[in-house]
């Protein structure tokens, strides 16, 4: 159930960015692991356009893994192509793997999406590849409320005994009155009974019209009845953005709940421009929460690392952004503004890190500073600068 809540919300995210996503050649996502006291990258992704003209919109989504194990190097690469018709609507999913022995990709599976005629998601057919054809594997069907609010999800895997889908799960989603989701239930299909039979059910509890909770339950058959197995409590920054997740679960044959795990969000350069999501998860030896895995997200419009022209949030006329020498050792700033400006001025390293940040005030017109970047390594920088009237930041290389 998780799996396709999660699917669902990404689609959903994915179909919002689009119209923010125009124009934009490049844009990154880091994933990182924790060991040896130290933060190693393991996976890369790189999103960029294929093609786009007035019919349809491709995507590719590149994602290598490089890890070392016993001496040994690997890496092994995926990619994902996204196709969008004229309207910027998501119409296909396919997946690639890379044969490194051969040199080329080798398809995997691929998702068909149709829509109503509202625009909601409808259903999503998955297929896989077996032996150089396509092979049929699942179907998932939502069904909505007249209020455009998602009610059910039937997933139905194919029989090649019937050569034709059959259901198998059904989740149903129950609203309180201010159309806020409280519960979500699964059943399964027994295919001895043909009958619909209780698996899962979540509940979700909200303060001030902010998730707080949620709570996951499984059904047992015996007690006929749902037993609580582990919540999630959702914590927020003063701006409302989610901040932290907390994960909770029961001990086996006991009534204790412990602390199994957590997610901490950390913003940077804006609400949707650098947001890093480091996972921990506790140690059974002592109790601890440790660090397993941290991942940065480049928002591919606002803080473009991969190019280096500075993007604004106003006119190009508001101000004028010189970073220089680039590259270089010390950093010194050129600023043209068309008026008086109090403004913070921010560098981060490629992961998002804030690694430097001062007050500056600006006067009309040319204005020219140099930032104290002697301890900083070697290496690319994103330079912000946060005005009344403009948000400016470009690459700067030091070396």
């Amino acid at each position: 159930m998780k799996s396709k809540i999660t699917l669902l919300l990404f689609l959903a995210l994915l179909m919002s960015a689009m119209e923010m996503l125009a124009g934009v050649q490049a844009g990154s996502e880091i994933t990182k692991v924790y060991v040896n006291n130290d933060w190693q990258p393991i996976a890369k992704t790189t999103t960029e356009f294929i093609s786009s003209d007035n019919e349809n919109c491709l995507i590719s989504t590149t994602k290598t893994f490089e890890f070392s194990r016993e001496s040994q190097t690997y890496k092994v690469k995926s990619r994902s192509l996204y196709n969008y018709n004229s309207a910027m609507v998501l119409v296909s999913k396919l997946t690639q793997i890379l044969d490194e022995t051969h040199r080329k990709w080798d398809n995997d599976r691929v998702e068909y999406y149709t829509y109503t005629r509202d625009g909601q998601l409808a259903t999503t057919v998955i297929k896989i590849a077996r032996d150089g054809r396509w092979i049929n594997r699942s179907r998932t069907t939502l069904t909505y409320l007249p209020e455009g609010m998602l009610a059910k999800i039937l997933v139905e895997n194919f029989s090649p005994r019937s050569n034709d889908f059959e259901p198998t799960t059904l989740d149903v989603l129950l609203y309180d009155p201010s159309g806020k989701l409280i519960t979500q239930s699964q059943q399964t299909l027994v295919a001895t009974s043909q009958r619909w039979e209780n698996v899962t059910k979540t509940t979700f509890e909200y303060i001030h019209d902010q998730l707080a909770q949620k709570t996951n339950y499984l059904f047992d058959h015996a007690e006929k009845k749902f037993k609580m197995t582990d919540l999630e409590d959702y914590e927020y920054d003063g701006e409302s953005r989610l901040s932290k997740i907390i994960s909770r679960g029961i001990v086996p044959h006991t009534m204790q709940m412990i602390t199994t795990g957590a997610k901490e969000l950390v913003y940077y350069l804006g609400q949707n421009v650098l947001l890093q999501v480091t996972q921990l998860k506790r140690n059974d030896s002592n109790g601890q929460l440790i660090n397993v895995s941290r991942i940065n997200f480049t928002d591919y419009c606002k803080a473009p690392i991969l190019d280096e022209k500075s993007t604004d949030t106003e006119n190009n006329e508001t101000a004028q952004l010189n970073a220089y020498p680039n590259p270089g050792l010390i950093l010194n700033i050129n600023m043209y503004v068309l008026k008086e400006e109090k403004v913070v001025v921010r560098i981060f390293d490629t992961i998002g890190k804030l690694v430097l940040e001062t007050n500056k005030n600006l006067v009309e017109g040319n204005n020219t500073f140099q930032m104290d970047t002697a301890d900083l390594p070697n290496g690319t920088y994103v330079v912000q600068l946060n005005g009344s009237s403009f948000n400016k930041h470009m690459n700067w290389l030091k070396q």
